[in-house]
């Protein structure tokens, strides 16, 4: 963007590791000499962070000590992509009595939400997903949202420096919908995104019940207005980084599966739903009542509410299901057992976060002798899950030690393949659920 005449010489600073790094990086690549007799601090406040005042003041304090060759500061206000344009100008108010304390210059750039290499959260998700072949619901997006990649912000940077305003807005070029940005991240990765269409009432109903945020992340409008546009746009950008975002592991419990289990159990409820209200309809003439919900012992040992297709009589004790007769299963009850149908509600259990598609089944509190060998191995640091290793092995809660023992193995040596095979294998018939007491 500027042909400088002399070469820069900066410090940077900031609140998320990730962006401080890459951009470092990237001054340097054009040439900008860093932390040597600085003249200009960069300070970056992005991502959740930005939205947090308290956070700001730390890095800028431990960049200013002992500098004392600066004359200016800039300070790039980059807020996350949920928060959009808010706080902009308490930012500015901000840097304005922070450069005056300490004497210095201002240039204050508002950017668009910041991505690059090491970058999580939406672009780590959708890469994550796109690598995992799990179905996308944006089919249907039409909201816009203009991003900002570090590489870009590193050139609007050093174009300020020739420039006498005092106020920036930079961002790669034309907004972007969420669909856009999963192609473009999915394409950066070899491979391409697929896409369920489904109404975008009801994906924003469904992802709700996770947490509202969500609906902000993936659905919200945020077009920076007078945005001057920096590089080429996002399209090459989030292509060339895509392999460099940081998805997280897929070990049990990690961000990276929790992103899968909301996107397989949304998909799953939008295309099985036809099958639940016949399934519902035909538990009233069944039982009267048919939904069963039931205390279980959740994730760190806390209890939460299950909810299946009631497949026994209404008036069955709360006992472990190997315990209960076999006489007490009604004759739709025992089809649903058979075709695992009665399982297809927990898929709201997985939305809500109380349990995972994968991982340990969840147990009763009454269950003393198989929450001492679960306790003892680890297996509560983890979501119950709707299947698992024990499930399709045909290890049922009849035998708590064995099966505690494949639930800590399971915890403990689980990847993406594990949690994408034990799926497939569930869905493929194999495995059971706990078997009732036969006379």
């Amino acid at each position: 963007m500027a042909n400088l005449d002399f070469t820069p010489r900066l410090a940077i600073a900031g609140i998320e590791e990730s962006i401080e790094r890459s951009l470092r990086k990237e001054l340097e690549a054009e040439g900008a000499l860093l932390d040597q007799e600085a003249e200009s601090l960069v300070l970056v406040l992005s991502g959740p962070g930005a939205s947090v005042p308290e956070l700001w003041q730390a890095p800028l304090n431990a960049a200013l000590e002992g500098e004392d060759s600066l004359g200016e500061l800039i300070v790039v206000f980059a807020p996350s992509i949920a928060a959009g344009a808010q706080g902009v100008d308490g930012a500015y108010e901000w840097a304005c009595t922070r450069a005056d304390e300490a004497d210095l210059a201002l240039r204050f750039i508002h950017a668009a939400p910041l991505y690059g290499p090491g970058s999580g959260g939406l672009f780590g998700a959708f890469a994550a997903l796109t690598r995992s072949g799990a179905p996308l619901p944006f089919a249907e997006s039409e909201n816009r949202r203009s991003l900002l990649s570090v590489r870009n912000l590193a050139k609007g940077i050093l174009a300020t420096l020739v420039e006498d305003e005092e106020r920036f807005v930079f961002a790669d070029g034309a907004p972007l919908s969420t669909g856009e940005i999963a192609a473009f991240i999915a394409d950066g990765l070899g491979t391409s995104a697929k896409f369920v269409s489904l109404p975008e009432a009801l994906t924003k109903g469904l992802i709700s019940l996770v947490s509202d945020r969500y609906i902000g992340e993936l659905f919200g409008d945020f077009e920076l207005e007078g945005a001057r546009f920096v590089g080429e746009g996002s399209e090459p950008e989030l292509r060339e980084f895509a392999p460099h975002f940081a998805t997280g592991s897929f070990r049990m419990g990690s961000p990276a599966i929790r992103a899968l289990d909301i996107a397989l159990a949304s998909a799953g409820l939008a295309a099985a739903w036809p099958v639940m209200l016949v399934v519902l309809g035909l538990g009233y003439f069944d039982t009267g009542s048919p939904l069963f919900f039931q205390e279980r012992v959740g994730k760190d040992q806390k209890p939460f509410t299950l909810v299946k297709f009631r497949t026994m009589d209404v008036d069955t004790k709360s006992v472990a299901t190997n315990l209960v007769s076999a006489a007490k299963v009604t004759r739709l009850g025992a089809i649903l057992r058979k075709t695992k149908l009665d399982e297809l509600p927990q898929l709201i259990n997985v939305l809500r976060g109380d349990m995972s598609l994968v991982g340990p089944r969840p147990g009763l509190f009454n269950q003393l002798e198989l929450r001492q060998e679960r306790s003892k191995r680890g297996v509560y640091d983890v979501r119950p899950g709707i299947t698992g290793l024990g499930q399709v092995n045909e290890v049922d809660m009849s035998t708590p030690e064995k099966l505690s023992r494949l639930d800590a193995k399971m915890v403990r040596e689980f990847e993406l393949l594990d949690y994408v095979s034990l799926i497939a294998q569930t869905l493929g018939g194999r495995g059971m659920g706990d078997r009732v007491k036969r006379p």
